[in-house]
């Protein structure tokens, strides 16, 4: 808690917040120290710990575990649901929209990140991860204490070793290593919890004081600002020195703002009125015309080579009784490129020429396969991919429960050109291009409300539910390559 910085004497808001996850901190650390007591207490009063005494020590554990994990599900909810009524003091006059606030932290609870999971699934793995972690020290010295055992009954000689193998697995020895096991070892249950209770109360907070940024017509952006005790250079640093939009240093349109950066972080943003911007960055237009002029050159090499690449895929295609889809809309838009370029030049040191070399998606194609024999398709075009020079960089399967977009998304390379290579059933391709689309623009547009982004992706997961799972589809792993 000692890193915790003091915030801004003008932000009474971040004041609170961040005195909030101190005493959420205090507090989650208590109960994984109440837990660890009398995880040791219980553990301790065995006399003896053997094969017989394993399952139900096993048993304590997982009950101790789901207790502590709800205990701290809950701490989470309610620091998440103060932190998101602390922003409103960050608006002179503006009062607290309970409602609001409570459909914005059942969002950010509710919604997956990058690796899939929602908050509730990530919590689970935490405490899940560390019963499993308990049960494995039990194991392990259940194990040593019955082969010294039997050493010992062979030899009749206490050696020094049998006798820390008897020691080790002792009732008290093994109580004290589950307790430090949940509170001290390195990766603890306790300090993974810490890292996104601090994260997510910080969250909770930053998405609410945007919402109100965006309700006020005189905020033109905000501007992101390095934590009080900010301790090292990093990612950070070049989001609050970048000037990408003419507004000033560290200044972004509301919907721009690359906050958070990362996890675990007491960076924050304010926001910038009208009156405080004066004329815009001379630099800006000239940046602009970089970024059109990278774009136009994407477009410009991709369509030397585009009807070789098309001839090849519809044949390999057809090899395999697939079929091509959407070949109407192979190439990306100029104006969708643009914002592309544009979005990766946030950094400081990444230049529009930089950040065109990275994107590749100016060609995309899509290949419907069979959903029952949808793996067995999909190697065999990968085996013809690379027949016949084409080489497979990345694949991404998003094939998985309560995702919105279901597919397998390949990056491929042949002489230069980079494309994307999407492989759909006919099902999960017209899902993604008629009602899921649908949903997804509206869900992206500035003017939605958080609540009603919360209610369009819990309806577009809804729909892909619907969809069939290919058999064996797990098989396709998130890798580069053949098997």
């Amino acid at each position: 808690m000692d890193d915790i910085p003091r915030a801004p004497h003008s932000r009474p808001d971040l004041a609170e917040t961040w005195t909030l996850v101190a005493a959420m901190e205090q507090s989650s650390l208590a109960a994984y120290r109440a837990a660890g007591k009398r995880i040791r207490q219980q553990v301790a009063d065995y006399e003896h710990i053997g094969i017989a005494e394993l399952a139900e020590i096993h048993r304590l554990l997982d009950s101790e575990l789901k207790q502590l994990e709800q205990v701290q599900n809950r701490l989470l909810h309610d620091g998440m649901l103060a932190a998101a009524a602390a922003a409103a003091l960050g608006w002179r006059g503006r009062r607290r929209e309970p409602e609001a606030e409570r459909l914005l932290v059942r969002h950010l609870l509710d919604t997956p990140q990058k690796d899939g999971l929602n908050l509730s699934a990530r919590l689970w793995r935490i405490h899940a991860g560390a019963a499993r972690d308990l049960k494995s020290v039990v194991d392990v010295a259940v194990q040593r204490g019955w082969d010294a055992e039997h050493a010992l009954q062979r030899t009749l000689n206490i050696t020094p070793e049998l006798k820390q193998a008897l020691d080790e697995a002792g009732a008290g020895a093994v109580a004290r290593r589950l307790e430090a096991g949940l509170l001290a070892n390195p990766g603890n249950a306790a300090m993974k919890f810490r890292r996104v209770l601090r994260t997510e109360i910080n969250r909770a907070h930053g998405e609410r004081y945007k919402q109100l940024a965006r309700a006020d017509e005189n905020v033109v952006g905000l501007r992101f600002m390095l934590s009080p005790r900010h301790p090292r250079v990093d990612i950070c640093d070049e989001h609050a020195a970048a000037d990408l939009y003419g507004l000033g240093q560290g200044v972004y349109p509301v919907d721009k703002c690359p906050w958070p950066a990362h996890p675990n972080t007491f960076s924050y943003t304010e926001a910038v009125y009208r009156d405080e911007i004066g004329s815009l960055n001379p630099t800006v237009e000239k940046v602009q015309t970089e970024i059109a002029a990278e774009a136009d050159g994407l477009l410009e090499r991709a369509a030397a080579i585009e009807p070789v690449i098309t001839g090849d895929l519809q044949r390999m295609a057809a090899a395999v009784q697939a079929r091509m889809a959407g070949l109407d809309y192979r190439f990306k838009g100029r104006e969708s490129l643009i914002r592309k370029i544009e979005s990766k030049t946030w950094r400081r040191d990444v230049t529009p020429a930089r950040a065109a070399a990275n994107i590749t998606d100016v060609l995309r194609y899509t290949v419907l396969l069979d959903s029952e024999s949808f793996v067995s398709q999909y190697w065999q075009l990968q085996e013809q991919l690379a027949a016949s020079g084409y080489q497979t960089n990345k694949v991404s399967n998003t094939w998985r429960k309560n995702a919105v977009y279901k597919g397998i998304n390949t990056t491929i390379i042949k002489n230069g050109q980079v494309f994307e290579l999407q492989f759909h059933t006919e099902q999960s391709f017209n899902l993604k291009n008629n009602e899921l689309h649908k949903l997804y623009e509206e869900a992206r547009e500035i003017s939605t409300s958080t609540e009603r982004r919360a209610e369009l992706q819990r309806q577009m997961v809804e729909l892909s539910r619907q969809i069939p799972t290919p058999p064996g589809i797990s098989t396709i792993q998130t890798k580069a390559g053949i098997r």
